[in-house]
């Protein structure tokens, strides 16, 4: 499921979260660490991570799936 969202420095991004492992609340949104390696400044491979500032139970209810109507 693609989910719209602001980053940090305000801007807008669509994150698809099948790419997502977890996503951990932040003081200033969320956390959202992705399955993808990139190197760090050390050439060391981490985690994907992109702050956004939705808070996590924006994003969860955006996530819940809807019901069927009739």
């Amino acid at each position: 499921m693609w989910i719209s969202l602001t980053t940090t420095n305000k801007t807008k991004t669509v994150v698809d979260f099948s790419k997502v492992l977890h996503a951990n609340d932040h003081p200033n949104g969320t956390q959202l660490v992705f399955e993808a390696m990139v190197p760090d400044k050390n050439s060391i491979p981490t985690f994907k991570i992109l702050y956004v500032v939705e808070r996590i139970e924006v994003i969860e209810k955006a996530l819940r799936a809807k019901k069927a109507r009739r």
